[in-house]
């Protein structure tokens, strides 16, 4: 199994396609997708169905500063982007 495919699984999604395990990331999106990937155990779930609001933005926090993020600014915005991706992908396998 892929790390994609582990990190999908521990967020409760099963990767199920016809492309390759292996995808590429940019270079100038691998800090971003690596802080992502650390948080992974941090959403928050709630409410009678369960269903994840979204990160914890705490541990995004404290994950930025333990992993030496320097522009926090354009990480929070491309967290904030993978996580409403993430959230709808979620919402469409639920209906």
């Amino acid at each position: 199994m892929t790390q994609a495919k582990d990190s999908a699984l521990a967020l409760g999604i099963l990767l199920v396609t016809d492309e390759p395990d292996d995808f590429e990331v940019w270079p100038e999106c691998l800090e971003s997708v690596d802080l992502f990937m650390a948080l992974r155990t941090q959403w928050h779930f709630g409410g009678l169905g369960g269903r994840a609001p979204g990160l914890d933005y705490q541990a995004l926090n404290a994950a930025m500063e333990m992993m030496g993020v320097l522009d926090r600014p354009q990480a929070f915005r491309d967290i904030r982007v993978m996580e409403g991706e993430a959230l709808k992908i979620w919402q469409e396998r639920s209906i």
